[in-house]
C-alpha cells in the first residue's frame, strides 16, 4: 500500500511545476509585450492581442492540471476503497490487532515551549499523527495534575502534527515554574508520563498515557 502511494506522488510536484509555468510564462509574455510597446509608442499600452493569445496557452495548461488534480483525488478515494476492502476480508482479531498497529502511530510529546532565564513561562503538548493515510479524530489532551481537558483538534490528517500549549504566569493563573534549561528535557518527560492523549481512529476510540501503547477507551 505505502508502495503504491509513493508511486503516485509524481502528481503532486508535476501541478506545482504547471502552475509555475502558468504564472511565470504569463508574467514573462506580459511583461515583454509591455516593453516592446514602449520602445515606439509613448503611452506605453501593453499590446493586448498578445495577452489574449497567452491567455488562450494558459487555460489550456490550466485544463491539464485541472485533470491532474482530479486524478489525484480519484487515486486516493481508490487507496481507500482498496483499503476497506482489505479490512472486510480480515477476522476481527486481525483488524483489531491492524488497528492498534496504526493507532500507535499516533504519539504525543511534550517539550518546554518558552522561558525567560530560569523561569519556564509556556510548556507545550504535540500530537504527530504518523500514518500514512488514516486521519485521527476528536484528540484530546488530558492531564489532571494542571486540570487539562483539551479538544485540540476534530481532524488530524495522516502525516500531520498539531499543538497545544499552557502557559504559566502573568494573566495564565499559574505560577511560573523555576528550573534551569539543563532540566527542561527531564520536566517535560515527567509530565509525559502522566499526560493522556485520546482520539479516534478506525471508528474505535483510543487512549494513549504518555509513551505507553494505545489501549481502547471507554465511549
Amino acid at each position: 500500500m505505502d508502495d503504491d502511494r509513493e508511486k503516485h506522488d509524481w502528481l503532486g510536484p508535476t501541478i506545482w511545476v504547471i502552475v509555475g509555468l502558468v504564472v511565470g510564462s504569463s508574467m514573462a509574455f506580459w511583461w515583454g509585450s509591455f516593453v516592446g510597446a514602449c520602445r515606439d509608442d509613448s503611452s506605453c499600452a501593453a499590446r493586448w492581442d498578445g495577452v489574449g493569445a497567452v491567455g488562450t496557452w494558459v487555460g489550456g495548461l490550466g485544463t491539464i492540471a485541472a485533470v491532474l488534480i482530479a486524478a489525484r483525488a480519484f487515486q486516493g478515494e481508490e487507496r481507500a476503497r482498496r483499503r476497506e476492502a482489505r479490512r472486510a476480508a480480515m477476522s476481527q482479531t486481525q483488524r483489531e490487532l491492524e488497528d492498534r498497529k496504526e493507532a500507535e502511530l499516533v504519539r504525543l510529546e511534550t517539550m518546554v515551549g518558552g522561558y525567560n532565564h530560569e523561569y519556564i513561562n509556556q510548556m507545550r503538548f504535540t500530537v504527530r499523527n504518523e500514518s500514512n493515510e488514516t486521519p485521527a479524530f476528536k484528540v484530546r489532551i488530558r492531564y489532571d495534575p494542571w486540570g487539562i481537558d483539551a479538544l485540540i483538534e476534530h481532524k488530524l490528517e495522516a502525516g500531520k502534527v498539531t499543538q497545544y500549549s499552557v502557559d504559566f504566569g502573568g494573566s495564565s493563573g499559574r505560577s511560573s515554574i523555576a528550573m534551569t534549561p539543563a532540566e527542561h528535557a527531564i520536566w517535560a518527560r515527567s509530565i509525559l508520563i502522566d499526560a493522556r492523549l485520546f482520539f479516534e481512529m478506525n471508528d474505535r476510540q483510543w487512549m494513549r498515557i504518555g509513551e505507553g501503547v494505545p489501549m481502547l477507551a471507554i465511549p
